[in-house]
């Protein structure tokens, strides 16, 4: 019996292409209940005055192929500048704003400082001879988990893989980050020892677990903190899990309505209240004393910036001194140190970060404690 010859023709080819095209596309589609999350990875490993660092362009390729198996949307990027980073950090909050019910992940490698008890992230440009550089061209840790709290999006994981300068030997306060108002779900912190040609020993730990059927942060934190825990080429600083377990990949639990329980209806004694006094001659005639005025931010008089005198700017400077906003000179000149000072506090007052301060911020300076 002579088989036939299969179909290869134009028409049969198109329809096969068309086919599996669609199946592609049906693949792509998250499952019911499953809500594809946004994510951000960058891998800072090309620094123009630090050793480079291999392993964290590598760890965050792996990280980001892990959540895109996931139908992460995820920003891949590498390598970036203080001002990109901030571009970076800008539209991913316009995407997290736009998507509060689904989960976030943020991932951060490369070299990372501490000064004045407070960790920063280095970009690829910074150059720091001296500790107190790092204020003026690094970008602050938690602007990352203020970047999630501010969206509103109520799962996240925010991992910040970071690897300590050559020769320094201060620490990474992360810990300062735990700060009551974060999100459920938020965050592990993790900081490795030293660079290297491989993937950080906190990516080679998360990749496999975040491709599991169904994560949740309070799990996976615990899977970590137990691997990395006996090992002394990483140290997980910081876990936090909020109230609940935090589902980043899988469906959502579900909710669970208490019944409504209506309490009895008390008719409380009756009771006859105490007889009063008149008042004496004395407490008639004597007038009740006034309370104080409030205390008020207006009550602090500060001109304008433009209008400042040395001696006005060189207040200004001791109290972002004191707040460990700068590390510079009290001299009254408003140069780039002062400036980048004056972001961070704005940053933190959630003010515009241009670094001129109006009248209004300069009060809100002066009267923090």
């Amino acid at each position: 019996m002579t088989s036939r010859p299969l179909l290869t023709s134009p028409i049969r080819l198109s329809i096969v292409t068309r086919a599996m095209a669609a199946a592609a596309m049906i693949a792509a589609i998250p499952a019911p209940g499953m809500a594809a999350g946004t994510a951000l990875v960058l891998g800072n490993a090309e620094y123009g005055s630090l050793p480079a660092l291999p392993g964290c362009a590598m760890s965050a390729r792996a990280i980001a192929a892990a959540l895109r198996t996931q139908n992460y949307d995820v920003a891949d990027l590498s390598n970036l500048a203080i001002g990109q980073i901030d571009a970076a950090i800008s539209a991913l909050g316009a995407k997290l704003a736009a998507r509060k019910d689904a989960p976030a992940v943020i991932y951060i490698c490369a070299y990372g400082a501490g000064f004045n008890g407070r960790p920063f992230v280095l970009p690829v440009s910074a150059s720091v001879s001296r500790p107190s550089d790092v204020l003026s061209q690094g970008m602050l840790a938690k602007v990352f988990g203020d970047t999630v709290s501010r969206a509103g999006v109520g799962t996240a994981l925010v991992i910040l893989d970071l690897v300590r300068p050559p020769n320094t030997t201060d620490d990474l306060p992360l810990g300062v980050l735990d700060q009551p108002g974060l999100p459920d779900g938020l965050a592990l912190l993790g900081v490795t020892e030293a660079g290297g040609e491989a993937a950080t020993p906190l990516a080679t730990t998360l990749i496999p677990l975040l491709k599991e059927p169904r994560v949740e942060v309070s799990a996976l934190l615990a899977a970590v903190r137990a691997r990395l825990g006996v090992m002394k080429t990483a140290v997980v600083s910081l876990s936090r899990t909020g109230a609940g377990p935090g589902v980043l990949v899988g469906p959502a639990p579900p909710v669970v309505t208490p019944p409504v329980v209506t309490p009895p209806v008390v008719t409380p004694p009756a009771v006859t209240p105490p007889a009063i006094a008149p008042p004496s001659v004395a407490q008639a005639v004597a007038p009740p004393l006034a309370p104080p005025p409030p205390a008020s931010n207006d009550a602090i008089q500060v001109p304008a910036e433009s209008q400042m005198t040395a001696a006005d700017r060189r207040v200004i400077q001791a109290a972002l001194t004191r707040l460990g906003y700068y590390a510079g000179t009290t001299d009254g000149v408003f140069g780039p140190e002062t400036r980048a000072a004056l972001r961070r506090f704005q940053h933190e007052i959630k003010a515009p970060m241009n670094g001129t301060l109006n009248p209004e911020q300069t009060r809100r300076l002066l009267a923090t404690p």
